[in-house]
């Protein structure tokens, strides 16, 4: 993950098989704590 300030920050996440057709949800925390989801597609 990389911080471009102390409220933002972009991350990458791959397989290099590529991931399979469906619905996702990525949970983020912060110090054990729930900090937000992201919700996405592949199609």
């Amino acid at each position: 993950m990389r911080f471009h300030s102390l409220t933002y920050g972009t991350s990458e996440i791959s397989k290099p098989d590529g991931w399979p057709t469906g619905n996702y949800k990525v949970e983020i925390t912060l110090n054990g704590q729930p900090a937000g989801t992201k919700e996405f597609s592949v199609k």
